[in-house]
């Protein structure tokens, strides 16, 4: 079984224990991307499990990725993932704080993500939020909220000093 979902990694590690104890394999492989990169087969897929299970489904999972990694043992996939998520939240709670800063300090927000969006600042998840959200303090409640649900999955990592503080 290849669980493409995110979830916790110790729930991966438990589901895979009692699937092996049927004889079934499983790995765990998660994707990054969004609808647009899932609709033109360029997904990024983050796999955990047995590397020769890995090698068995590898072409199965490049057909609709662009990228395929094995990680590690079972549940890495979705440690992968909450790295990524980590990062993705961060720039969304960043480009909020950028143009929550140039709005009350007077400047157009939308000619802001003009000017930013080409140079360094800028990234696919620039131009995906821009689209989803309007640059407003609903964008810092939304930031919170992502950020929340992301650190409560890796409070089981307790080497990351961001699980630490939401114990």
């Amino acid at each position: 079984m290849i669980d493409m979902s995110s979830i916790a990694p110790l729930a991966s590690r438990e589901i895979s224990d009692a699937l092996k104890a049927k004889g079934v394999e499983m790995l765990d492989a998660p994707v990054s991307g969004g609808e647009p990169k899932a609709i033109d087969g360029t997904l990024s897929v983050m796999v955990g499990g047995d590397k020769a299970i890995f090698d068995k489904y590898y072409d199965l999972m490049k057909a609709m990725a662009g990228s395929v990694v094995h990680t590690g043992d079972i549940g890495a996939g979705n440690v992968t993932k909450l790295a990524n998520q980590v990062i993705v939240a961060l720039n969304i709670a960043a480009m909020s704080e950028a143009l929550t800063l140039a709005t009350k300090a007077g400047v157009n927000p939308d000619l802001v993500y003009q000017a930013i969006r080409g140079g360094l600042a800028g990234s696919t998840v620039l131009g995906c939020e821009k689209r989803r959200w309007s640059w407003t303090e609903t964008l810092s409640q939304v930031s919170v909220s992502i950020c929340t649900l992301k650190i409560w999955r890796m409070r089981w990592i307790p080497p990351t000093a961001l699980a630490r503080s939401s114990r």
